[in-house]
């Protein structure tokens, strides 16, 4: 039997916790082995390594939770982001002379500065997000394997 690692060239056989790199020796034995029809363990992340990718899939998501501006919330995903920073980058309102908000309401935008203002509240968004994601990551270096499994991963209650 075999087991993924966290390394997609290298996996470990069971029966004795070897390593086998690619290219080994021995990775003809697990190619054959696969052959038969078996499929490796999936790899096990240490515990650590598991909290770090559970911050990380939190602050995506938070990212592209959208923003307040002005009494409306804004779309923040990618293409939103993207959107809002072409607009501020060209120097001029949105062509259509309005924004959309999240709930798809067309909110008038009468110049380049309320782009910029929006810009400026996506950003602190942004920062807030960010700040929050690294003193996660912080936090968690110096707790053991039972305090990481209790740690619970988004903003303070």
């Amino acid at each position: 039997m075999y087991q993924l690692s966290t390394d997609p060239n290298v996996v470990i056989r069971l029966n004795d916790y070897a390593n086998i790199p690619r290219g080994h020796r021995w990775w003809a034995d697990y190619e054959a082995w696969r052959a038969e029809g078996h499929e490796a363990a999936p790899a096990v992340l240490d515990y650590l390594e598991q909290k770090r990718i559970e911050i990380n899939a939190w602050s995506d998501q938070e990212m592209a939770a959208g923003f307040e501006y002005e009494g409306h919330r804004y779309q923040s995903d990618i293409e939103s982001r993207e959107a809002l920073m072409r607009t501020l980058i060209a120097g001029t309102g949105p062509v259509t002379g309005y924004w959309i908000d999240e709930d798809n309401q067309r909110v008038e935008v009468k110049n380049h500065a309320a782009i910029e203002g929006m810009y400026a509240a996506l950003q602190t968004h942004s920062n807030q997000i960010f700040a929050r994601m690294q003193l996660m990551k912080e936090e968690v270096i110096a707790l053991s394997q039972q305090e990481l499994a209790l740690y619970s991963v988004g903003w303070p209650e």
